[in-house]
């Protein structure tokens, strides 16, 4: 019996207890999770060897431990980032859209002010065509393809000499504007137009900014205006022969005039004269003969009654006046009667 007891001390001291003393490291590990406790090591037998090992995955927990949480931490660190460059990519996002949204709306303004120009450009009645420094067509109206019959958009990036054959002569005042940055001016030249003739003024003046430098081109159709001109010159000419005609009938009226007045004063005169005569209450009167301008005696009727009184003479009038008849009546003069 004592013998078993002492069996049984020895079994408890060298294996239960250490056993015991695993079991009890192994609950506190779990409880705590603290993985740096180590279990003592007893004897050099099995249950050394037990502690040994468990010592060994007690170091190898707390190093996968420690490495689990560097890749916590660093997956935090790395989360936290994410998380400030999501933020800052919502940031960097709502810009991103308000300067979309202000682009487009300046686009829109842009786009809209560029169909109005070219709206102005198109409506006006003058071809315009724009060139770069090597004469290449940058700008083409509507005008421009009705006058040369080439589209806008067979014209662009187009020689001009290529899409507008008729200013092929005009090429080296088209270089010298845009070299020389002066305006060249072409009075009038005839193209034609629908088979009919028609006239124009070119004009060419240097275009210089910020977008480069080039030549503008503005063709204007003068026909109506020449026509104008023609019209007002032959109305000038017309009244410059009116003028000569009626400067020729003043000058041929001059001479006439004092002829008429003359007539005229001689019949006022003579009917004055014939008045006074005829009515004087004598049995002599003096008849005027143009011929003779002599008195003769009267007829046997008494000169005071108003039946003796001869006819009056007719009215002279400045249509049937002629020299004659002025030069007689300068001639006469009344004579003396006598009874």
């Amino acid at each position: 019996m004592l013998l078993w007891l002492i069996v049984a001390r020895q079994i408890r001291r060298l294996v239960t207890k250490p056993i015991r003393k695993l079991e009890e490291l192994s609950r506190q590990v779990t409880r705590e999770e603290n993985y740096a406790l180590r279990a003592r090591r007893g004897h050099r037998d099995e249950i050394g060897s037990l502690a040994d090992a468990f010592n060994t995955m007690l170091m190898r927990m707390e190093a996968r431990e420690q490495q689990l949480k560097r890749a916590r931490d660093d997956a935090q660190a790395a989360f936290d980032q994410a998380q400030s460059l999501a933020e800052e990519t919502r940031h960097s996002n709502r810009k991103l859209e308000l300067e979309v949204q202000v682009r487009s709306k300046i686009e829109k303004k842009l786009t809209g002010f560029q169909n109005y120009l070219n709206s102005i450009i198109d409506s006006m009645p003058s071809a315009l065509i724009a060139l770069d420094e090597q004469l290449y067509v940058t700008q083409w109206n509507q005008e421009a393809s009705a006058l040369s019959g080439t589209s806008l958009s067979e014209a662009l990036n187009q020689p001009v000499f290529l899409a507008f054959p008729p200013l092929k002569p005009f090429l080296a005042q088209l270089r010298r504007t845009a070299e020389q940055h002066r305006v060249e001016k072409i009075e009038r030249v005839t193209w034609s137009k629908d088979e009919e003739p028609r006239h124009y003024a070119l004009t060419f003046y240097p275009l210089m900014g910020g977008a480069g430098r080039g030549v503008v081109i503005r063709i204007d159709d003068i026909t109506q205006r020449l026509s104008l001109e023609e019209m007002m010159v032959q109305s000038e000419k017309m009244l410059s022969v009116g003028s000569l005609a009626a400067g020729m009938a003043h000058e041929i009226n001059n001479p006439w005039a004092p002829s008429c007045t003359t007539c005229r004063t001689s019949a006022g005169a003579c009917r004055r004269s014939w008045r006074r005569t005829v009515n004087r209450p004598r049995s002599w009167a003096c008849a005027w003969r143009p011929s003779t301008s002599t008195c003769r005696p009267a007829r046997s009727r008494p000169c005071s009654t108003a039946s003796s009184r001869p006819a009056p003479a007719p009215r002279a009038s400045s249509a049937t006046c002629s020299a004659s008849a002025g030069a007689a009546v300068a001639s006469w003069r009344p004579a003396p009667c006598r009874r």
